[in-house]
């Protein structure tokens, strides 16, 4: 009794299984890593507020289940946001050719660049309101060491187009 008991159960489990590896057979699912994604933006500005929750929602269509939006309210809150040490991380803030806006303090690309050095994360986006300033300051030979090298910039078209080359687990 007890071995046609045990034998039930093993069948059982083996349907059960076989149901549930089946059930989304023949459904295509685009599946990203899922490593989270990070959106930090600052607080006090409504275009990055707003700009923010649209790369939110763009992200989102693409198939990423794990994006958050982190409002920053000083640079103490963003350093340690970042040292959270996300996949992929956007900054969204204020920015012109001499550097970017975090809560009350402008921050040079050099300071920018050093506080950047001390995370693992390697896929950093800047967007910033004054992008064309931005791309100006990249390509100058002043910036050119530190831009190039510690993070990379993509305007937010050419990254959600391009997210299939980030690599899944």
């Amino acid at each position: 009794m007890k071995l046609l008991k045990s034998k039930t159960t093993l069948i059982s489990v083996f349907i059960i299984l076989l149901l549930v590896s089946t059930s989304s057979f023949g459904v295509p699912k685009v599946q990203y890593s899922s490593n989270t994604i990070s959106i930090l933006y600052d607080s006090s500005d409504d275009i990055a507020k707003y700009t923010s929750k649209k790369s939110f929602n763009i992200i989102e269509k693409y198939g990423y289940q794990s994006v958050e939006i982190n409002p920053i309210h000083s640079l103490t809150d963003f350093k340690k946001t970042i040292a959270t040490n996300p996949y992929i991380l956007i900054l969204i803030f204020h920015g012109d050719r001499n550097g970017i806006q975090i809560g009350s303090k402008k921050i040079d690309w050099e300071g920018l660049s050093k506080i950047l050095k001390n995370i693992k994360t390697k896929n950093i986006i800047i967007e910033s309101c004054s992008s064309d300033e931005v791309k100006k300051s990249m390509n100058e030979e002043k910036y050119e060491h530190i831009l190039r090298e510690e993070f990379f910039y993509f305007s937010f078209c050419r990254l959600f187009n391009n997210l299939s080359r980030y690599p899944s687990n």
